[in-house]
């Protein structure tokens, strides 16, 4: 009906929550129908879940919509300690590309670089060179370590197994989001954190190597970890605002802010948010 008023017209709605599933008695949309996918939308994610998107978004473009991604998974990687679904990221993005992908609408970038960088860095680099070898791209971003490169890899490799063997976990993955921040003393308990903290200690020797601009890169991703350990040490009691461990994590935040490698006002604001902070 748009079209009979203006050839051009174009319709924008979203596939979302308890209607983001095709319809099933539509067999045809106009193409100036764009359908915002609200999927894929959980990093990790188990390949029962990722079936589940990919049908849905099939389900959509082959009735004829224009298809672009709504998703909120930048929204939820991680609450501020290392969190790395790189690969699956760039795997999916390459599928919806390959299958009528015309735009993206994310939400949101939080701001954990320091935590999350990879995954960043490789999905903003691959919505620009939508051909890009994700390989070759998460390469680009750790040589940007220098000498460090391979310290920095096998320490966000080291991450990025960790997360998606959480994806693979049934009793992760169905947590809420207030209960996966509440058990992260769990998640994040100190033989995980110790073993990364042992593989960036092996910079040692090669720091001297290093550039200014490449030890200040190697500094964020430490801080990143010690942002990890504090916050899953406050978080034993329920609560980031508690006790010494508490303050000890809000002193850290100040020291860390003007960085800008971890977001900490919106990573305290989320935490407000799910009463974890007082």
């Amino acid at each position: 009906r748009a079209r009979e008023i203006d050839p051009e017209a174009q319709v924008i709605t979203y596939a979302y929550s308890r209607y983001r599933s095709p319809p099933t008695k539509v067999d045809r949309l106009e193409p100036n129908i764009w359908v915002g996918y609200v999927g894929f939308n959980a990093y990790p994610r188990s390949e029962a879940y990722r079936k589940l998107s990919t049908d849905e978004w099939f389900g959509w473009s082959d009735r004829g919509a224009t298809v672009f991604l709504r998703s909120n998974s930048l929204f939820y990687c991680g609450e501020g300690a290392p969190y790395v679904v790189t690969r699956q990221l760039a795997e999916d993005l390459q599928f919806q590309v390959k299958n009528g992908l015309r735009a993206t609408d994310f939400d949101n970038l939080q701001g954990y670089w320091a935590t999350t960088g990879p995954s960043y860095y490789v999905l903003a680099r691959m919505l620009w060179d939508t051909d890009a070898d994700p390989e070759r791209v998460v390469d680009e971003f750790y040589g940007s370590f220098g000498p460090l490169k391979e310290i920095v890899k096998e320490y966000f490799d080291y991450w990025e197994q960790y997360t998606e063997r959480l994806g693979n976990s049934p009793k992760f993955f169905d947590l809420t989001r207030t209960d996966r921040l509440k058990a992260y003393p769990a998640i994040y308990n100190e033989a995980v954190l110790s073993q990364a903290k042992r593989i960036l200690d092996k910079s040692q020797r090669l720091l001297p190597q290093a550039s200014p601009g490449e030890k200040e890169r190697f500094r964020n991703v430490e801080l990143g970890l010690e942002h990890g350990v504090l916050l899953s040490q406050s978080l034993r009691d329920g609560k980031t605002s508690n006790g010494p461990e508490g303050q000890r994590l809000f002193e850290f935040r100040k020291s860390i802010a003007n960085r800008n490698v971890i977001n900490v006002y919106w990573t305290t604001s989320k935490e407000m948010r799910y009463r974890v902070f007082e």
